[in-house]
């Protein structure tokens, strides 16, 4: 009931994706594996979710004639950690697409680099919408690690919303999250971090939050809001990517949330994609 085949967009959506399509784009969306049909959705699985896209963008090339192959990989949050992904796997996986840019907000990213997260007791104690994401990737992890207990990650507050995840969609579990007033600080026992790597470092790479590469071919776009959790990993992949040899043009949206950064980063990323389009030269921005 979650999949978006299923379920109406959002007006944030609704609002971004008028946008391309008035602008001459055709928009091609797929649900991600596990989404619609019996089974759990292996969430952040970044190979899963990025073949899906280069799939679904075959299949539109395929059907309607009349589409130009000139491709742009856009998504936001989890669908940003997928375009990256796809735009690392697209060379070898689907050669025969023109994959001319990807544009990513809110990307859910880990670095090599990262250092361990220092507690910040503001941001700590607000409310933290990626919060409800988090659930469905413990949910996820569960699958794959069945002797994962959760009372390891959360607290007694947020335990009973890992059970709602089981059968809620994002809107409606975003909802609950507010409602019971969740923040990290409220949310996470120490080292939960740890624990979760720990559930799904043994089944490799791909169902954690990495990608096959972030020295990419294809220009890359990055936009994330000032007061987005994903802030820090936002910009730890720009300047990953760049120090690789990728293009990359990052932007931080000043006042704007993980979803408020959507429809504020159409600014830059449109001129962005016209100028990878018609071949144009992007000077990097690496560092906002």
């Amino acid at each position: 009931m979650c999949a978006h085949s299923w379920h109406a967009r959002s007006y944030r959506d609704v609002r971004y994706l008028n946008n391309w399509l008035q602008k001459g784009f055709a928009v091609a969306a797929s649900d991600y594996q596990g989404i619609g049909v019996p089974g759990f959705n292996p969430q952040f699985n970044n190979c899963s979710n990025a073949y899906t896209m280069l799939d679904i963008t075959r299949a539109a090339l395929g059907h309607f004639k009349g589409l130009n192959n000139q491709v742009v990989l856009v998504g936001q949050s989890q669908g940003g950690s997928a375009v990256v992904a796809a735009g690392g796997y697209a060379p070898q996986y689907a050669p025969d697409l023109k994959v001319r840019a990807i544009v990513g907000t809110g990307i859910v990213y880990t670095s090599p680099n990262q250092p361990p997260r220092a507690p910040n007791p503001e941001r700590d104690n607000i409310a933290d919408p990626t919060i409800a994401y988090n659930f469905y990737h413990v949910l996820a992890a569960q699958a794959l690690d069945p002797s994962l207990d959760p009372a390891r990650i959360y607290t007694e507050r947020a335990l009973p919303l890992l059970e709602q995840a089981r059968t809620s969609c994002l809107a409606e579990l975003s909802a609950d999250v507010a409602g019971v007033g969740l923040t990290r600080a409220n949310t996470y026992k120490p080292g939960y971090e740890e624990v979760l790597a720990k559930a799904t470092q043994r089944y490799g790479d791909d169902v954690q939050r990495t990608f096959p590469t972030v020295k990419l071919k294809i220009p890359l776009f990055i936009g994330v809001g000032e007061k987005d959790a994903l802030l820090a990993p936002g910009k730890l992949l720009a300047q990953d990517a760049c120090a690789a040899g990728s293009t990359v043009e990052i932007h931080v949206y000043e006042e704007k949330d993980h979803s408020g950064a959507v429809n504020q980063s159409l600014q830059h990323s449109l001129p962005f994609v016209r100028k990878a389009l018609a071949g144009e030269v992007i000077a990097p921005i690496c560092i906002p």
